[in-house]
């Protein structure tokens, strides 16, 4: 349980970086990357030069190219996410980023054989009902950029929580998995500059947000590398879904984001998804023969 409570942290610090940070700073979409990015690589070198990079020793051609792998589809998962975010609602990107979970479960089951439950397929079921009603509008949803980056950044995220999970099979430490994803981040956030016509420069006062925001980043990110060490793929997937009702929260209170009848029902299915999920853990843990 306590892998699933650092998880459950993890997710909590994204949806305040996703509703809150991202739509909240003033600086570009990927300039908030880059430095939060940076800062988190910066952190994960002290750790690495206080246990004398005894990590690095441990790696081979196979892990190597995960960590890449890792690296890349997370990068290009946030560039695509920051973008849309800021062009459009916290909650319509947040909610249409969900798309990644049921993808991520597919390449779970097919490529690394983790078995579904009847509560995995519950929680998955529910979720896509209540995405279904939170982003159903006037009989359809309308085709527009910020749309085709948000579905753009879920099929990468996927991908994502893929690596991920291999990576924690195969004991990675979490401090690597955490740097390649940082490292990457700032990478695709200044090619993405250069895409966007966007600037990385950032004020005095937006630097210090940053700059809390990447320590929280990278704190999350050793939270979920080390969750998943013995967490499952497929309930990492549905836990997500507390990062995205927590940004679209955040989105409304904040921001004041319309609060439909659809974002309560919606979001209510959400988080019952993710109780289905932890109530069966638990269960099964009390379960367990001595």
């Amino acid at each position: 349980m306590k892998n699933y409570l650092r998880i459950l942290g993890a997710v909590s610090i994204w949806a305040i970086i996703n509703g809150l940070v991202i739509k909240g700073v003033h600086a570009s979409p990927t300039a908030i990357g880059f430095w939060m990015g940076f800062v988190g690589a910066l952190l994960c070198l002290v750790v690495f030069i206080f246990n004398n990079f005894k990590s690095f020793r441990e790696l081979n051609k196979s892990s190597c190219l995960l960590l890449i792998l890792l690296g890349a589809a997370a990068g290009v998962n946030n560039v695509f996410f920051y973008v849309a975010i800021k062009m459009n609602e916290v909650a319509n990107v947040a909610l249409i980023h969900y798309v990644a979970q049921p993808i991520a479960v597919f390449w779970l089951v097919w490529l690394l054989k983790e078995k579904l439950t009847k509560q995995h397929i519950a929680a998955m079921v529910l979720g896509f009902i209540g995405l279904t009603v939170l982003v159903w509008k006037n009989g359809g949803i309308t085709f527009e950029l910020w749309l085709l980056f948000a579905l753009f950044s879920a099929f990468f995220y996927s991908w994502e929580i893929f690596f991920s999970r291999k990576l924690g099979v195969e004991n990675i430490d979490p401090m690597l998995s955490a740097s390649s994803k940082l490292i990457f981040q700032m990478m695709a956030m200044s090619v993405g500059a250069v895409i966007f016509s966007q600037s990385l420069a950032v004020s005095h006062t937006s630097l210090w947000q940053l700059l809390v925001a990447g320590a929280l980043l990278f704190v999350s990110f050793v939270w979920v590398f080390r969750g998943l060490m013995t967490v499952s793929g497929r309930d990492f997937s549905i836990m997500g879904y507390v990062d995205r009702l927590g940004a679209v929260l955040i989105g409304i209170l904040v921001f004041g984001e319309s609060l439909t009848w659809q974002k309560l029902v919606g979001g209510g299915l959400i988080l019952l998804a993710q109780a289905i999920v932890l109530f069966a853990r638990t269960k099964s843990k009390n379960n367990a023969p001595n």
